[in-house]
């Protein structure tokens, strides 16, 4: 994989050198004379051109002077660039994408990372004098590629009076870290002013020199020759040796006191691990109109109307739907809804507890309670879920259970139970129990119980099966008796353990344990904790018959009270 990630601090500034007068007449100096509350924005390009793609940094950044006291101007800057890549065409094949790194996969890009905070939308303060020395900046807009700080980009440093050319001479650091596996070359992230610096990283001073040239004065717009280069001195064993450098113009509005614009054609030149490789950059941005600057405000005056009346819309559905769900049930409702929750329709079944689970009746109806609790010991695994979500809304004595479900969802420690388990306590695959970390009790879900005695667990909260283990029954307790068991069966089902199940062609095989079966489907649960349903006609029939006995033995008795 191959990227490049530069940024650039400047570490001292030379004084600017005086070169000869021109003989002609000379107009009033260039100076950054701003008055409070001033505002001006720039409309920002970079294409970066490398070896397999081209990568384009784009936006508008704004400006507003907060202050300007003395030889001293403050100003507000706010605004980012985005990112746009285009793949080159490889060899031998059109749009193939990369040419570093596994197919069809991009390398990592310098936009996702927050080590260049220009790459995204930020604020900073930057305090500089009216001849453009940058005396303070207190953020960061830092950009990849060795560009620097993207909210300094129209600050140049101005000449004195009578000057038609002037020069700047100063040094900078780069910070450089270290090379990762993934990396062809080396990463550069953001220097630390105060030297803390990274443990990963390397800084090395680089020399920094520009040179400025007024070529053309028309009107209020002065146009100025720039030449820029920042280089490394002899690299050491190890060390990366670069050269970033180019020209172009830049224009200054005399009247305005700020930049008009810029054109730079750049190349960063790269050294590292005896290879080269060779960075075409081009640089520009142009000062927007007062016409531009009115629409952009108005765009987002009309963006801004339109998240308040979405925010406004969203607040009354909101308030709707808070209303429907805690609205009693009428007496006809109440009747449908008792006759299918204790019909034998499992999918009337399935949706009426769905929409129960979503009121929340200040005084729920006991009798729908009841009808819902029974349900607790359906046979069906999905049944039995949806009873409890729906059993937390309907019954104030067993709502206090979701704050319960919560705390045994998350991998955080929960309070001991003191529930022992011993060599002879009954556990079954899918139960969920706390065990022993360190002085701290957890939950987790069994995922086997083991020849030796031990229980292979899965800690609860954590997707990934890094964290499964054998652990003995000493270091494990029963969580709470109030604590709801999905995986729990009313049949011997629950307990039945692992099992090879096989597709109807017996070509495809699987260790799982049977969890019940919802919607023609059987629910599974293999030994990595993952849990899958499978088309019972998909399976082979031996497996039917299985089905068929752990349904039987689970059906509920005729209830002699309805």
């Amino acid at each position: 994989m191959f990227i490049l990630r530069w940024c650039l601090s400047v570490a001292a500034i030379l004084p600017i050198l005086s070169l000869p007068q021109s003989a002609s007449a000379q107009p009033a100096a260039l100076r950054y004379d701003w008055q409070p509350a001033q505002a001006f924005a720039y409309r920002v390009k970079i294409e970066v051109d490398l070896p397999a793609k081209t990568e384009t940094y784009q936006g508008t950044i704004h400006f507003t002077v907060k202050s300007a006291d003395g030889d001293s101007r403050s100003v507000t800057y706010q605004g980012g660039l985005t990112q746009a890549t285009s793949w080159k065409e490889s060899a031998g094949s059109r749009g193939a994408g990369p040419r570093f790194g596994p197919p069809h996969m991009p390398p990592p890009s310098p936009f996702s990372r927050s080590n260049f905070r220009g790459t995204e939308q930020t604020t900073n303060e930057i305090t500089l004098s009216s001849s453009g020395e940058v005396k303070q900046m207190k953020g960061d807009s830092q950009l990849p590629y060795l560009l620097g700080n993207v909210s300094l980009l129209p600050f140049e440093p101005l000449p004195q009076p009578g000057q038609r050319q002037w020069k700047l001479l100063g040094g900078a650091s780069i910070a450089e870290r270290e090379q990762r596996n993934d990396d062809r070359f080396p990463r550069f992230g953001p220097f630390d002013p105060f030297g803390r610096g990274q443990k990963d990283e390397q800084v090395q001073s680089a020399s920094e020199s520009a040179a400025y040239s007024i070529t053309r004065e028309e009107g209020d717009l002065v146009t100025v020759a720039k030449t820029y280069e920042l280089k490394s001195p002899a690299p050491q064993a190890g060390e990366t040796d670069f050269t970033f450098a180019g020209s172009g113009t830049w224009t200054f509005h005399r009247k305005l006191h700020v930049s008009e614009s810029l054109q730079m054609d750049l190349k960063l030149v790269v050294n590292a691990e005896n290879q080269q490789i060779t960075i075409p950059v081009k640089l520009e941005y142009r000062l927007l109109s007062e016409d531009e600057l009115a629409a952009i405000r108005a765009e987002r005056e009309r963006q801004q109307e339109e998240l308040r009346l979405k925010a406004e819309e969203h607040a009354r559905a909101q308030a709707e739907m808070k209303r429907q769900a805690e609205a009693p049930l009428s007496p006809e409702e109440q009747k449908a809804v008792l006759a299918s929750l204790r019909g034998t329709d499992t999918e009337a079944v399935s949706k009426v507890l769905g929409d129960l689970a979503k009121k929340s009746p200040a005084d729920p109806d006991r009798e729908v309670a009841a009808a819902v609790e029974s349900l607790l010991m359906h046979s069906e695994r999905s049944i039995r879920e949806a009873a409890h979500k729906a059993l937390l809304q309907w019954s104030l004595e067993y709502r206090p259970r979701k704050e319960l479900d919560q705390k045994y969802a998350r991998p955080s420690p929960v309070p001991s139970t003191a529930r022992a388990v011993t060599k002879d306590t009954p556990l079954y695959v899918g139960q969920i129990l706390q065990f022993q970390d360190h002085s701290f009790w957890k939950p987790a879900d069994v995922l086997e119980l083991l020849d030796d005695g031990q229980v292979k667990i899965h800690p609860r909260g954590w997707s990934t099966t890094a964290w499964d283990k054998p652990i003995a029954r000493e270091q494990l307790q029963l969580a709470p008796e109030e604590l709801f068991q999905p995986a729990k069966s009313p049949s011997a089902a629950g307990d039945m353990g692992w099992r090879t199940w096989s597709d109807v062609t017996g070509t495809y095989k699987i260790e799982a344990t049977y969890l019940g079966v919802a919607d023609g489907n059987v629910q599974l649960k293999r030994k990595d904790g993952k849990e899958i349903r499978v088309p019972l006609d998909k399976l082979s029939p031996g497996d039917r018959d299985f089905v068929q006995q752990a349904q039987e033995a689970g059906k509920m008795p005729e209830n002699p009270f309805e």
